[in-house]
């Protein structure tokens, strides 16, 4: 699929009374960082027509679920936003998936390109971070 096609499907997982709510600022469960990116993701124009893998699309879903269940078990309802913003910021926007302010990544912008780096970052694989543009901090030096 191509990203606009993604970008399509992650906003039909969006009720038109879901959005009233986000909009509305008053979705619970529903961080501000995630809400930033789902209004984002809905008024999006134009994201290209790159190729994405739905293998990967569904592998990230895949792990993300299973982390949720392991450390976001009381709060479901909050599972389905940081899901699609996982996606989101992974397949389409290509950004680091967590606020800089919650992993203090660093941003350096040079020859047309922006990289991020992590200190937070995990270099194991099936992870979130698998998926994440960030680079390990240790890879600035």
């Amino acid at each position: 699929m191509t990203k606009s096609e993604l970008l399509v499907k992650l906003r039909k997982e969006v009720t038109a009374e879901e959005y009233k709510f986000i909009k509305d600022a008053k979705m619970p469960h529903l961080s501000a960082f995630n809400r930033s990116l789902i209004l984002r993701m809905m008024s999006e124009d134009a994201v290209g027509e790159e190729s994405v893998d739905d293998v990967e699309v569904k592998h990230l879903e895949e792990i993300t679920n299973r982390y949720l269940m392991q450390y976001l078990a009381g709060h479901p309802k909050a599972w389905k936003w940081i899901c699609i913003s996982c996606v989101y910021t992974a397949f389409i926007l290509k950004v680091p998936m967590h606020p800089q302010e919650a992993v203090h990544y660093v941003r350096k912008a040079g020859q047309g390109k922006t990289e991020y780096y992590c200190p937070a970052k995990s270099m194991q694989p099936d992870t979130n971070c698998s998926f994440c543009v960030c680079r390990h901090a240790d890879e600035a030096r």
